[in-house]
């Protein structure tokens, strides 16, 4: 069963409005300035007022993911332009129609907070020759698969108990 997704809209106004009440409470004497300042840095970046209006509602974005984990994604989620997908697909570099890699970052204040790393493959201009080599991206956390052909690169902590 597909994960459901939730789209929340929140006026930036009621953002500042709760941040000014949460300063208040704790008697801050520059709670407008803080919420103002706050709220006006946090609209600059990809995630700050949603991941701030989920704490207010005490929700934390976790990941079933960590570093060194394996996973797949599709060609298409890829920016990659140093490599040719459809070279990788005729020399068998994908699987289940997708590109195998390994996580090597995992940042959850970014759209795109994954660094993918993979092997790439292209054909050299001059000679023809097709050249392979690690590639990395950063992709969006929700464009990571998984398959009962990868294991996980951490231990099962239910054995260790």
């Amino acid at each position: 069963m597909a994960d459901k997704a939730v789209d929340l809209q929140v006026p930036i106004s009621m953002i500042k409005q709760m941040l000014k009440e949460a300063f208040i409470a704790g008697k801050h004497p520059h709670s407008e300035l803080l919420a103002k300042i706050i709220v006006n840095n946090l609209d600059t970046t990809e995630m700050g007022l949603s991941q701030i209006i989920m704490a207010f509602m005490g929700i934390e974005e976790t990941t079933k993911w960590v570093v060194g984990d394996e996973a797949m994604i599709h060609p298409k989620d890829l920016y990659a332009w140093g490599i040719d997908k459809d070279l990788m697909k005729t020399e068998g570099m994908y699987h289940k129609g997708h590109i195998k890699g390994t996580i090597e970052e995992i940042n959850m204040h970014k759209k795109r907070g994954v660094t993918f790393k993979y092997e790439g493959a292209n054909k050299d201009s001059t000679t023809g020759e097709i050249r392979k080599k690690m590639e990395s991206d950063t992709v969006k956390l929700a464009d990571l698969k998984s398959d009962e052909d990868l294991v996980l690169k951490r231990p099962d902590i239910a054995s260790m108990i």
